[in-house]
């Protein structure tokens, strides 16, 4: 699932809890700021998510100079609508399990499971770094923990399930800090320093996005990418 693009000037979180010690999953926080909580105590959803998809789309080759304009006709009639307007290069997802560096990109599934539904793009992590003391104002303190910005670029490869698409659509209860087997953290909703491009993207644009976290604990320096309780792949300095 795509997140929304409404984003707010507050910093706002929902909590998010380790399942195991791979996969984080959403629940709402009952700080003030944050949506009403659905019971006293935060109670951990799996995050939902549909399957991968393997597929790769091309276009038919010319074969000749002189069939250049019939070629050309059938090229663009068998081209899928999303991977129109530019080049998505390999789409092939990344093997879970893959292990890469900052810096690094990987081709990623919105699922755990197969099927034609989930939603993909080319996702590179960039840094995760400490916010600046700036952050911690109102309900959010250092005794809370440490915030975290995730700072990444994403390119749409044609994977996309929506009309739309910029990096503000990458699932940040997905692409997470991967917390210790005794951590858990919140995912804020909006964070001064941490915002993400807006601009729509085309098949083989990029584009920079930034998604903030809070945990107690020790400092967190691995990145993940987790559809459902599977790491497809993490990202470490």
């Amino acid at each position: 699932m795509f997140s929304t693009r409404s984003r707010t000037s507050r910093t706002v979180a929902v909590t998010f809890a380790l399942a195991g010690a791979l996969g984080l999953s959403a629940c709402q926080d009952s700080s003030p700021d944050a949506a009403p909580p659905t019971s006293a105590a935060p109670t951990s959803a799996a995050e939902s998510s549909s399957a991968p998809e393997t597929s790769e789309s091309s276009a038919a080759p010319e074969t000749s100079e002189s069939s250049s304009s019939s070629s050309s006709e059938s090229s663009s009639s068998s081209e899928s609508p999303s991977s129109s307007g530019g080049d998505a290069g390999d789409t092939t997802p990344v093997a879970p399990g893959t292990t890469l560096k900052y810096g690094q990109a990987a081709n990623v599934v919105e699922s755990s499971t197969a099927s034609s539904s989930a939603a993909a793009y080319r996702l590179q992590v960039d840094a995760l770094e400490k916010a600046p003391d700036s952050v911690y104002t109102g309900n959010v303190t250092k005794a809370d923990g440490i915030v975290y910005f995730l700072r990444y670029t994403v390119t749409n490869n044609g994977g996309s399930q929506s009309s739309t698409f910029d990096a503000g659509d990458v699932n940040g209860f997905m692409l997470k800090p991967k917390l210790g087997p005794d951590q858990e953290g919140k995912k804020f909703v909006s964070a001064p320093g941490c915002d993400s491009d807006d601009t729509d993207l085309a098949v083989g644009e990029s584009g920079k996005g930034c998604d903030a976290y809070i945990a107690k604990g020790a400092e967190i320096k691995d990145v993940v990418f987790a559809p459902g309780s599977r790491i497809q792949v993490s990202w470490t300095p």
